[in-house]
């Protein structure tokens, strides 16, 4: 009678060590497919929509008329409008450490 229990222990076992065995071949075997095709799988890239339409390569005569209309400044005339526009300190200003009470 005790060896009939045995027994019915030995073959749940064998059953539930069947089926652990058949889950992980499983497993692995879907794991290696996933795998795989990741790394042969094409990657999707995202494009913004301004760097995949066409270029048009057309000149508009507009534009190019008023660039032409626009004034050229020399270097000269540059210097002496940007001189006019700097202030120049004639005295620096004095600073003091924080925390100094000056009268």
């Amino acid at each position: 009678m005790a060896n009939q229990g045995f027994e019915k222990k030995k073959e749940f076992l064998k059953r539930v060590l069947f089926i652990l065995i058949s889950l992980t071949v499983v497993v692995f075997f879907w794991l290696v497919q996933e795998g795989y095709h990741r790394l042969l799988a094409e990657e999707e890239i995202k494009k913004a929509e301004i760097l995949v339409r066409t270029i048009n390569p057309e000149l508009k005569i507009e534009v190019l008329d008023k660039i032409i209309g626009l004034k050229q400044f020399s270097i000269e005339e540059v210097d002496k409008e940007l001189v006019k526009q700097i202030p120049i300190l004639t005295q620096a200003p004095t600073s003091t450490p924080s925390g100094l009470n000056l009268p």
